[in-house]
């Protein structure tokens, strides 16, 4: 009776672990495709990445889903999500932390130490993400203080607050935003059961 106890429990897990991922986004286009990485995944991080920014900021109550509706986002939430003052707990959503436990398990987007788990600039998804920036002097400016090893977000801060528009039309550039400015972030806090229950 034990046994069959056991093996029970054990399928049940095995299940739930095989258990796809239902996507609240898989209706939109997918716009980056970079090799290295789960790309419908990466896709899915940005719009809720996206959808945080811009319903936090929703001052002004833009329409949903409007095009003012995320550039007042990304205007006010460019510098202090770079200098990581932003209020992360209180933007992000419940949806966007079930993401973040899916993209916890791409290592190779992630450089962890003692201290913290920052973007790993030198991955292949990461690089194809630089690569594929529009804005030449953005991408340029990023290249170059790669190339020093200088690159942080902190130091950025004003650069991409200036051309936050620009994360409107080039998604390569908004996902990358996402990905050195939000979710390491969202790494460091700690979120009860109840947070990420949607």
């Amino acid at each position: 009776m034990k046994k069959i106890a056991v093996f029970l429990v054990l399928g049940i897990l095995t299940t739930s672990c095989n258990e796809k991922f239902d996507y609240k986004y898989k209706d939109k286009a997918q716009v980056v495709s970079c090799p290295g990485a789960d790309n419908a995944l990466l896709n899915e991080a940005l719009f809720s990445f996206e959808n945080d920014i811009a319903s936090f900021y929703n001052q002004d109550n833009y329409p949903l889903g409007s095009p003012m509706f995320f550039e007042f986002g990304y205007a006010n939430y460019m510098y202090t999500g770079a200098t990581a003052e932003a209020d992360f707990k209180n933007m992000v959503s419940p949806y966007t932390l079930q993401i973040l436990e899916k993209l916890k398990k791409e290592k190779q987007l992630w450089e962890k130490s003692s201290k913290e788990t920052t973007l790993n600039y030198k991955s292949e998804f990461v690089q194809c993400l630089i690569e594929n920036i529009k804005n030449q002097e953005i991408k340029q400016k990023i290249q170059t203080l790669l190339d020093v090893d200088y690159l942080n977000p902190a130091f950025m801060a004003e650069f991409y607050r200036v051309n936050s528009v620009d994360a409107l039309d080039d998604k390569y550039f908004a996902l990358f935003i996402a990905l050195e400015t939000y979710y390491p972030r969202l790494m460091k806090i700690e979120f009860t059961a109840l947070e990420t229950v949607e």
